[in-house]
């Protein structure tokens, strides 16, 4: 009897070690469980962060009234346009400033009422934005849309529109979106349809969308067509004024010699007339 016992109290003894041994698997795999989720947490904690970062870092790099659209895929959007799938796109959200006026451009790639089937149409759009109860309304800045040229001969399309303050365009927006108000006419069609032209590379076409907030920039408009948009926008505008400057002397010069010559050709006159 003393060996059944025995054998019986070393089968306990199995049995509370087995229970012991399960007690801390379990302690365990609930550490490594709550230990996977925290690491888990963590990361979504990291990426929403990041992400957070990256929509702080565009909302600062559009966020000075200008905004370069790329337009990839054209050769679909195009085609999409013309068949009537799809007559406009609207470019990414860009700002005024961080509480400024929120926009967004709208191109209709195969023109639009009047313009359809002969010009790209390309217009501003106003939406709601958080700060619109301090900023001034009607909305009235010059806006200028600039189609580049690709082949780096620097023949890009630039027209601007000055807004009509009646227009209910530009008074503060009560819906999400204003209708839009720019160019019908922006760009013959005739400028983009043929395969090799300058202003589509790589099914790509590049525009920047600007708002002039000063005169002087108005001023400054003609001398836009060899901007880097790769520079800074105040590097931009100051490559401008002084490109602006150095036509100004050469035109200054050039009316001072016309009017050297008409004084000789005067005194010349002057001359054979008393002999």
């Amino acid at each position: 009897m003393s060996e059944i016992t025995k054998i019986k109290d070393d089968i306990q003894h199995l049995n509370n070690q087995l229970i012991s041994y399960y007690s801390s698997f379990q302690r365990l795999s609930e550490e490594c469980l709550k230990i996977r989720t925290n690491s888990q947490e963590i990361n979504i904690i990291t990426e929403n962060i990041k992400l957070k970062q990256k929509i702080e870092d565009f909302r600062d790099a559009t966020s000075n009234g200008s905004l370069v659209w790329k337009i990839e895929n054209f050769t679909q959007k195009w085609n999409d346009a013309r068949s009537g799938r799809q007559i406009s796109i609207e470019s990414p959200l860009f700002y005024s400033s961080p509480t400024g006026y929120k926009m967004c451009a709208r191109l209709h790639m195969y023109g639009d009422a009047d313009a359809y089937g002969t010009h790209m149409s390309m217009f501003l759009v106003l939406l709601k934005g958080e700060y619109d109860a301090i900023l001034t309304w009607p909305f009235n800045f010059r806006v200028t849309f600039c189609l580049f040229d690709q082949t780096g001969q620097g023949y890009h399309i630039v027209d601007s529109f000055d807004p009509d303050t009646t227009s209910p365009s530009v008074q503060r927006p009560n819906s999400n979106m204003n209708t839009a108000g720019g160019i019908p006419k922006f760009c013959p069609l005739a400028f983009i349809e043929p395969s090799e032209n300058y202003y589509v590379r790589d099914d790509t076409m590049f525009i920047n969308i600007k708002v002039n907030f000063n005169d002087e920039i108005k001023v400054l408009l003609p001398y836009t067509v060899q901007d880097n948009p790769g520079l800074p926008i105040h590097i931009q505008d100051t490559i401008r004024l002084k490109r602006m400057k150095q036509c100004q002397q050469l035109q200054e010069k050039r009316d001072a010699e016309t009017k050297c010559n008409d004084r000789e050709i005067l005194a010349r006159s002057l001359i054979h007339q008393s002999l």
